[in-house]
């Protein structure tokens, strides 16, 4: 399945999905994307070799097996 890369959450932005990639990845924080998190999560794409802009997107859900 070919998802949208269009961000779903920007940073700086607070959103539930936000918490739901924290628990995934294992990270404490809350609901917001904040600078460290959003590098994280550039890692975490540029390891899977998938586009790494570091925000919240259906393919990084898709990774980590999150359903909207």
């Amino acid at each position: 399945m070919l998802s949208s890369l269009i961000p779903l959450v920007t940073s700086g932005s607070t959103d539930p999905l936000v918490g739901e990639v924290r628990l995934a990845l294992n990270l404490p924080g809350d609901d917001c994307l904040d600078t460290g998190l959003s590098e994280v999560i550039r890692g975490y794409q540029r390891a899977r070799g998938i586009p790494a802009h570091g925000l919240v997107d259906e393919q990084l859900l898709e990774y980590l097996g999150i359903t909207l």
